[in-house]
């Protein structure tokens, strides 16, 4: 097998990333944010008309038919563009987060770019634009703590790079946007918890990507394997398996695990009940 490399792909300018922040499936008819600071946004509706500036840096949008309230307009889309690049910081207030799962919670996020808020199926659906690698050190630093080794968070911040440009999941292509928020995607909770630290460790690997037969991994991961990464078709059978998305121990390389497949009762019971000095334990 060809090995997988970390290489470097030059792009002519920096793509923008669109994230979708408040879904459908949300039931959202109300959405609340605050631009900080106010003057360094301006407002316009879908086909680039400007939009009067608010009175208040706390906005707030909401689903009258199917349409948006916003202020005394009611229009089918709002974009929130920030005046320069670099400008201000957009709060959504209680967004969604683990959709599907028993932690589900909503937390407010702080984000960088742009917001486009428009109605689908009777609810708001929030879309955040952003630089990509802007986008990489959010979810670095959402998926991981950002105190962690800056090593950790170079590996993390080539793995997500290296899914999302690979795109073979692209799960909300109808809904007009590339990723979402979450763990079903990758998880972003924007500048929440970013630091000088993360950045840096994040700058470092600027444009990195994992290949394979010069081709962008599809390095799709997860935060937990139970001490042994499952095999691909086990879990996405629709899909034609990648070679190098294989069933390896996460153990020290001294350690005998013990023997798989497991196909009976006591080696199962085994199985379930050894602890061994997984690297994920």
């Amino acid at each position: 097998m060809e090995n997988i490399t970390g290489t470097k792909k030059h792009f002519p300018t920096e793509p923008p990333i669109r994230v979708g922040m408040v879904l459908p499936e949300d039931c959202f008819t109300q959405v609340t944010i605050v631009l900080s600071p106010l003057e360094n946004y301006f407002f316009t509706d879908e086909k680039g008309n400007p939009l009067p500036t608010p009175a208040s840096n706390k906005v707030i949008f909401r689903v009258e038919g199917k349409q948006i309230q916003f202020a005394t307009h009611l229009i089918p889309k709002v974009m929130v563009k920030p005046k320069s690049e670099y400008d201000g910081i957009i709060e959504i207030k209680k967004i969604v987060a683990g959709r599907g799962f028993h932690w589900k919670k909503n937390i407010d996020v702080s984000l960088a770019g742009s917001l486009e808020i428009s109605v689908n199926q009777g609810y708001l659906m929030v879309i955040n634009e952003l630089p990509l690698e802007t986008y990489l050190a959010c979810v670095a630093t959402s998926e991981m703590s950002a105190q962690c080794p800056a090593s950790f968070l170079e590996a993390q911040t080539i793995v997500a790079r290296s899914w999302v440009l690979a795109g073979t999941e692209r799960k909300h292509v109808s809904l007009g946007f590339d990723v979402c928020n979450d763990d079903c995607c990758q998880r972003y909770q924007g500048t929440n918890f970013l630091t000088t630290h993360a950045k840096t460790a994040v700058k470092a690997t600027r444009g990195q990507v994992l290949t394979f037969q010069e081709k962008i991994c599809d390095a799709r991961y997860s935060k937990s394997c139970g001490g042994r990464t499952e095999t691909f078709a086990t879990i996405w059978d629709n899909l034609s398996p990648p070679p190098y998305l294989i069933s390896l121990p996460d153990f020290p390389h001294e350690y005998k695990p013990l023997p798989t497949p497991v196909g009976q009762e006591e080696q199962a019971r085994q199985w379930i009940t050894t602890q061994p000095p997984a690297y994920c334990s």
